[in-house]
């Protein structure tokens, strides 16, 4: 899935929601020598949200336009943080998965009650 072009023929994808490229952003840190290279195809990506309504999504990048990630890190999360209510509460974890090093899936993970997870998540992420 992400590595075939992201373009706007593909039905169910739409161009990154603003919640979303901020999450990616705050995770792929512009320092960070090894997430450069994914943090560089945030621009490239689309998303397709799920049939469930958490707010996951998955994610697709336009390989036409930018090049996989020197170094994928299939099958285990390159990036994570933490969610918290407004109240600064831990609610659970955000973490990006990629795949043959083009991002590919960014889940939220809730562990008590997924209704407190409201938009704009980006605000409640602190990444590790």
């Amino acid at each position: 899935m992400s590595d075939a072009p992201a373009g706007p023929a593909r039905p169910g994808w739409e161009p990154l929601s603003e919640d979303v490229r901020r999450c990616l952003e705050l995770l792929l840190p512009e320092a960070d020598a090894f997430l450069g290279g994914y943090r560089a195809q945030v621009s490239y990506a689309r998303m397709h949200r799920g049939e469930c309504s958490c707010p996951c999504v998955y994610l697709s990048v336009d390989a036409e336009r930018v090049g996989p990630a020197a170094r994928p890190a299939d099958g285990r999360p390159v990036a994570s943080g933490s969610l918290t209510d407004a109240q600064e509460s831990y609610l659970g974890e955000a973490m990006l998965f990629v795949h043959d090093g083009f991002l590919a899936d960014l889940q939220f993970c809730v562990w008590e009650d997924p209704s407190a997870l409201e938009p704009p998540l980006w605000e409640r992420l602190t990444p590790y």
